[in-house]
């Protein structure tokens, strides 16, 4: 009965951590490295997420995005936007967070390669500032089936790459 019981539990709690989130980032004409996310927890749904560190609260988040008017798209505007190699391409807004030592966006990704800071893990005494703009937000439909998986989200300057590997919002 025990060993049930562990094969259960070891079986539900993988469920639960098998997606994988991947980030890069874009600037100035090239493409960094890919970093897994594997300390962050995601909150919110396909036409737009919250990223934030699992010791924090989601209101102390380090990016986050929501796209204006989301719509889902079928397999039939999926394969018209892969034969002419396009992404479906939407408009929303961005919001993330810079300090003293980061006034830009981009001071962050030519300093860290990871374009994220989160308000809670910069130096002590350092404020952060939240900013808030507009973005161009594309998924790739050929990522996905039934769910997007890449997102690219352009915004002051640089781009943000986001893949959602084996992940699965609730819905």
């Amino acid at each position: 009965m025990h060993r049930l019981l562990l094969l259960v539990t070891v079986y539900c709690y993988s469920l639960c951590i098998c997606g994988q989130i991947k980030v890069s980032s874009w600037c100035d004409g090239y493409w960094g490295e890919w970093f897994p996310l594997t300390s962050v927890k995601v909150y919110g749904n396909y036409s737009g997420f919250t990223l934030y560190y699992s010791n924090d609260h989601p209101s102390q988040f380090m990016f986050r995005f929501q796209i204006d008017s989301y719509k889902e798209t079928t397999n039939k505007e999926r394969k018209v936007y892969r034969k002419n190699k396009k992404w479906i391409e939407y408009t929303g807004t961005v919001e993330y967070y810079v300090s003293e030592t980061y006034p830009t966006i981009k001071d962050i990704i030519k300093a860290k390669q990871f374009p994220l800071i989160s308000p809670t893990r910069v130096k002590e005494n350092e404020p952060c500032v939240k900013r808030t703009t507009s973005a161009k937000i594309c998924i790739e439909p050929n990522s996905y089936i039934f769910y997007p998986r890449n997102y690219a989200i352009w915004f002051d300057g640089i781009g943000v790459g986001i893949h959602l590997k084996d992940f699965y919002f609730e819905d």
